[in-house]
C-alpha cells in the first residue's frame, strides 16, 4: 500500500522538499514575513530551494552582510522542516507567527554565539536594525 504523499499542510500537492520549503502556503507565508522583516523583497517567482539560495546571492551587500542573510534563510528551512515533524509526528501545528518567531530567535542566537558578531542586540535584532554592525 502506497502512503499518501499529498502535503500535510496545504493538501493541494504531492510533498516535496522543494513544496514543504519554498511552495506551500504555509511556507510562502513564512517566508513573506521573513523577508519582511530582512527588509528585502519579497520574490513570487522562487520556486524551488536552490533559487531561493540563488536569490540571496544576487542581493546587493557586503560578502558578510550576504552570509548573515544566508545563515538566516539556512535557519528558516530548518525551522519550515522542524514544524513540518511537529505536524506529521506529534500532531502540533505551529502557526506561521510562531515558526517566524523562531526563526528571529534561533538566529540572533547561533549569529551571536557563532559569528564574530558579538555586538547583536536582540531589541535591534527583531526589527533587523544592524547596520551599525555589519559592514
Amino acid at each position: 500500500m502506497l502512503q499518501d504523499l499529498t502535503c500535510p499542510r496545504c493538501g493541494y500537492e504531492d510533498e516535496s522538499t522543494d513544496h514543504l520549503l519554498v511552495n506551500c502556503l504555509m511556507a510562502r507565508a513564512i517566508w513573506w514575513n521573513i523577508m519582511l522583516w530582512l527588509k528585502l523583497p519579497v520574490g513570487e517567482d522562487t520556486m524551488i530551494c536552490e533559487g531561493m539560495l540563488q536569490r540571496v546571492q544576487g542581493f546587493n551587500g557586503s560578502k558578510e552582510w550576504k552570509k548573515l542573510i544566508m545563515a538566516i534563510v539556512m535557519i528558516t528551512f530548518w525551522q519550515i522542516w522542524k514544524s513540518r515533524n511537529d505536524w506529521v509526528f506529534n500532531g502540533y501545528k505551529g502557526s506561521t507567527g510562531r515558526i517566524v518567531d523562531e526563526v528571529k530567535e534561533m538566529s540572533f542566537l547561533w549569529i551571536k554565539e557563532r559569528s564574530k558578531l558579538k555586538n547583536l542586540v536582540w531589541d535591534r535584532w527583531k526589527d533587523f536594525n544592524i547596520r551599525d554592525v555589519i559592514k
